[in-house]
């Protein structure tokens, strides 16, 4: 290496000393490097920057060394904790061609990993390369080093397509990226692979299936090394990390039950219970004696990635076998060959500077993805993934030159060849209502996180039309290039030369030319539509500052009387462009055509089945009448607004296409009863009308001593909620409880409006508060909490659940409010008014049991493991002084300590927090 690099100036930061709450001091140490050898060395003393011109000798002193040489940092940016930003702005922009900025050349290489600190990537690095004992002792060296080697054992193709992307925009990477080839390095026989989603078990592992006779107990009693006088499971192993639990017993047993006599199962199951391994077990056992498919459905990313690469391994070392199995994701989940090699050649006119390195990344990710799975990078901008997508209309099928090595088909083929398929809601219930058919038929279809279903559901069937999607309906009908014919004129063309008839010649040549006109009839009716609307929000003053505004259109609507015409004139103009593309279509014969011609008649159908969707929804939005379904006008803060129309009710479809579709199936989840019983979810999922004999309904208690592991805290001295002066004395009382307790720290809001507002209360005066900015935002943030103890995480909605944080990482959980819905949200508010109409008091049999249902979700995120301990704080003292506060209370496995002043708030978390740091 030190012939492609021979003259380095490197940057190592160490951390030595912190003084108070922001005083921290820090050692920089700068060292020039002469073909790898140590030329001279500077180290420099510097505090961590607040405000002003501090460290300015020291930044001299810096310049001087590093003047004319290439510079190594992990983070050149991050050196604004210690320079302003105007200097170093400065700096880059007269050597940027220069700067080997490590954290940047990680991102290209490892797409996908949230590498934010040196040693992160150090341990990364030592995954897959040896360390050179013959370089110096620099960190910063070291891993620049390391980091080059590995890029330089990868695929040559890819780094040098990365490096000419990359080569007027990012001159740096694209220099280091090219200089790569002339390195002569070993390839590595294992590259850092992401992980596989399609397992295929070799013939060996596919005999070992046990057997179905041994009973459930002599499984499980595999955890005892030496069970006298008990029968051992199939392997007679003992498994490491692996804790048999009474609970999680009689749970594989009743599931087994419910499997051989064809029920329905409704089974909440505490934390610590245990339950995916209650549930895998018995259904392999079940896929064993009946050859039929096992789909299991989750709805956060997480446990999908969890039951697939650890659960389900474990659940076959208990069994003895191995299946054949695919974690399978919906279609623009995977990346596409095709459109990627599209927008490569597309990108010097397509993307601007942060995107083009953005695509850079994703060429090196299809080297190192097995599964295509695009979750598995971050940081894409929705422009650039949109672009490299699998996209459902856009794609030839069997006709494409990628096919056979194209992510998603492999992930479906794999579908029909496994024992086990885990999806998640969205895909399944999408794939149900379409009929698709990618599951085909499982012979046992297992929801976990079954709480979610109906709001999946309902989201799979909630229709909206703004005019930024009406209007990119027909983008794919347009030229690729200027001075083309567009793709309607293509695709006529392509039927005039393939056809001997003049007359279909002729007719294809006449549709086309009514299909433009009908094309440009549905844009200026769009134009039309949304200026109307757009007119109404203008006068009603109904653009939000801070967050999404919903307003519901109900029958005679001032609104919906303003666009009934346009939207009729909509519709009908949409119906005969619909009616036009679908005989051009009928015309194209593609089994003879070439790659180019495939792609336009695909973008073609591509509108088609766009104008199908959408004439859809504007049906139902013009359908006032129709009290199943809820319309309602929303307006981001941004401007952007659209028209949205759902379901009320998805039990109904629920019951025409699960229940009658499949004979048996199990609903699990921590949350699934208010006050142990059933009956609100039955409700919600449409299972009330299944007969009695063929549900059967278990709550498992956790194996978790809640007694000892919380305290659980209401703070009845502070006002209620409802109240103007709750928010001022919620964030007093924050910051005089985070300034006294110092532990990792959720606090989870309602709304993002109080998040915000608590936000710039603490700030400045509580320190390292992470703020959730945006549901994309979720694993950043969480990330960074990770790394910052103690550190306060402020997060909404999706904090809730699926947040996994054991032991230390958190031990303080703060709800500010009971998670009543937002007043007003239209979906609600048509349940509650069906609710009503049935004669039921809609607060009591709907607003309620939703509220504790997320209360219960929001309670779980503190106690993960048996060895947790700590405090929870609700601060809305509705739990504890309402009439309806025990029905939260009956639902939660921990007593209410009431406290009536500060001092006992802090005396019973302060005596957990003793507790934790005693153990």
């Amino acid at each position: 290496m030190h012939s492609q690099f021979p003259d380095l100036v490197t940057v190592s930061i160490k951390r030595n000393v912190q003084l108070g709450d922001r005083m921290e001091v820090y050692t920089l140490r700068c060292a020039h490097y002469d073909h790898l050898k140590l030329k001279e060395e500077k180290s420099l003393a510097v505090t961590r920057l607040d405000r002003g011109n501090r460290n300015l000798p020291q930044w001299n002193q810096f310049v001087r060394l590093a003047a004319g040489h290439p510079l190594v940092v992990f983070s050149f940016w991050g050196l604004e904790k210690f320079w302003p930003t105007d200097r170093l702005e400065s700096y880059h922009s007269e050597n940027g061609k220069s700067i080997h900025d490590i954290a940047e050349l990680a991102c290209l290489i490892f797409p996908g990993e949230l590498l934010q600190t040196l040693d992160e990537l150090l341990a990364l690095l030592a995954r897959y390369s040896r360390q050179d004992e013959s370089l110096p002792d620099d960190p910063t060296l070291r891993l620049f080093a390391q980091l080059t080697t590995y890029a330089a054992s990868i695929d040559l193709k890819s780094i040098q397509d990365m490096s000419l992307l990359l080569s007027f925009e990012h001159p740096a990477p694209a220099d280091w990226l090219a200089r790569l080839s002339g390195l002569a390095v070993p390839r590595l026989e294992s590259y850092h692979r992401l992980p596989e989603n399609v397992r295929r078990p070799d013939e060996s592992e596919l005999s070992r299936k046990s057997s179905v006779e041994c009973s459930i107990d002599s499984i499980f009693s595999v955890a005892d090394p030496d069970p006298e006088g008990q029968e051992r499971g199939p392997e007679c192993a003992t498994l490491t990390d692996f804790e048999s639990r009474p609970e999680q017993v009689e749970y594989a047993r009743q599931f087994e039950q419910a499997l051989n006599n064809d029920e329905y199962f409704l089974a909440e199951a505490g934390t610590g219970t245990g339950k995916s391994l209650a549930y895998l077990v018995p259904a392999l056992r079940y896929n064993a004696a009946s050859d039929s498919r096992v789909v299991i459905s989750t709805h956060t990313r997480n446990l999908q990635h969890q039951l697939f690469y650890k659960d389900l391994v474990q659940a076959e070392d208990l069994l003895g076998c191995r299946t054949s199995a695919v974690l399978l994701k919906g279609r623009t989940n995977y990346l596409c060959l095709l459109k990627m090699h599209i927008a490569r050649g597309s990108a010097s006119r397509k993307f601007d500077s942060k995107q083009l390195a953005e695509l850079a990344s994703i060429l090196a990710f299809k080297d190192l993805t097995l599964s295509g799975d695009l979750s598995e990078l971050t940081g894409i901008s929705p422009a650039v993934r949109r672009e490299v997508q699998c996209d459902p209309g856009f794609c030839p099928g069997a006709r494409c030159v990628h096919y056979t090595k194209c992510f998603f088909f492999r992930a479906r083929r794999a579908v029909g060849r496994s024992d086990v398929v885990v999806t998640n809601h969205a895909l399944f219930f999408s794939d149900l209502m379409s009929e698709a058919d990618i599951l085909g038929k499982p012979g046992v279809v297992i929801f976990d996180e079954a709480h979610q279903i109906e709001r999946v559901a309902t989201d799979s069937m909630t229709g909206e039309i703004s005019r930024s999607s009406l209007m990119a309906v027909f983008d794919p009908l347009d030229a690729i290039d200027p001075g083309m014919p567009n793709r309607i004129m293509s695709v006529a063309g392509i039927v005039s030369r393939n056809s001997d008839d003049s007359a279909v010649a002729a007719a294809s040549q006449k549709i086309a030319s009514d299909c433009g006109r009908d094309v440009s009839l549905c844009r200026n009716d769009t134009g039309r539509l949304f200026e109307t609307i757009g007119i109404y929000i203008s006068e009603h003053g109904l653009a939000p500052q801070t967050y999404s505004r919903k307003e519901r259109l109900v029958d005679r609507h001032e609104l919906l009387d303003l666009i009934l015409d346009d939207l009729e004139r909509l519709r009908e103009d949409m119906r005969r462009l619909e009616l036009q593309l679908g005989r051009l279509l009928q015309l194209v014969d593609t089994s003879e055509l070439e790659l180019d011609e495939i792609i336009d008649a695909e973008s073609v159908q591509v509108v088609l089945n766009s104008l199908r969707t959408y004439t859809a929804h504007i049906e139902n939005i013009i359908e006032t009448d129709n009290e199943k379904w809820v319309r309602w006008l929303e307006v981001s803060p941004s401007g952007w607004y659209a028209l949205k129309v759902a379901p009320v009710q998805i039990g109904e479809y629920l019951r025409k296409l699960l229940y009658d579709r499949y004979d048996r199936g199990l609903f699990t989840s921590a949350t699934l009863t208010i006050e142990r019983d059933f009956s609100f979810i039955e409700d919600r999922l449409g299972l009330e009308p299944v007969a009695e004999e063929r549900k059967r309904k278990r709550v498992f208690g956790s194996s978790f001593d809640f007694g000892s592991q919380v305290r659980f805290v209401c703070t009845a001295f502070l006002p209620s909620p409802r109240t103007d002066f709750y928010q001022q004395r919620l964030s007093a009382f924050l910051r005089q409880l985070l300034q006294k307790i110092k532990v990792n720290t959720l606090v989870l809001f309602t709304s993002y409006q109080s998040l915000l507002k608590t936000a710039r209360d603490l700030e400045g005066r509580v320190p390292r508060i992470i703020v959730q900015e945006g549901p994309d935002a979720a694993d950043k943030a969480i990330h960074d909490f990770m790394q910052m103890k103690p550190a306060v995480l402020l997060g909404t909605e999706s904090f809730w659940q699926g947040v996994d944080l054991p032991g230390d990482l958190l031990e303080l959980l703060i709800i500010t409010r009971l998670p009543f819905s937002v007043p007003g949200d239209p979906i609600d508010t048509a349940r509650m008014e069906e609710v009503e109409r049935k004669g039921l008091n809609s607060f009591a049999s709907y607003s309620l049991p939703s509220a504790v249902l997320r209360f219960k979700q929001g309670f779980g995120r503190l106690i993960r493991t048996g060895r947790d301990q700590g405090a929870i704080v609700v601060t809305d003292n509705r739990l504890v002084k309402s009439s309806f506060g025990q029905v939260f209370l009956n639902s939660v496995p921990s007593e209410i300590e009431i406290a009536t002043c500060f001092e006992e708030v802090i005396s019973s978390v302060d005596s957990m927090m003793r507790r934790n740091s005693s153990v």
